[in-house]
């Protein structure tokens, strides 16, 4: 069962696509706006992210570009609890904030 992050302002539309998806046996998952989002994937640690690109506060690209960076750095959202350090001992960001 894969973890997925739905991030939809639409409720109607992100609701049926979680009800779809749970349907199949995935665990789904909904938010409404771009920097919830971030903070809810840091919460949930998705295994699929599936996004707008036009969002309240943060759009999707930056969305995006954030979880990428994430990842990238070695930040990841291993459930753990925040502040975290990558794998060479720098912070990382809370939840939420957009990178630098």
């Amino acid at each position: 069962m894969a973890r997925i992050l739905i991030v939809e302002d639409d409720r109607s539309l992100a609701d049926t696509l979680a009800t779809l998806l749970r349907s199949s046996r995935q665990d789904a998952h909904t938010i409404h706006d771009g920097r919830a989002a971030l903070t809810e994937a840091a919460r949930m640690a998705p295994d699929v992210v599936i996004s707008d690109i036009s969002l309240p506060s943060i759009d999707g690209a930056a969305v995006g570009h954030a979880l990428r960076i994430r990842y990238a750095t070695g930040c990841g959202w291993s459930r753990s609890r925040w502040p975290m350090t990558n794998r060479a001992g720098r912070g990382c960001s809370e939840p939420g904030s957009m990178p630098s």
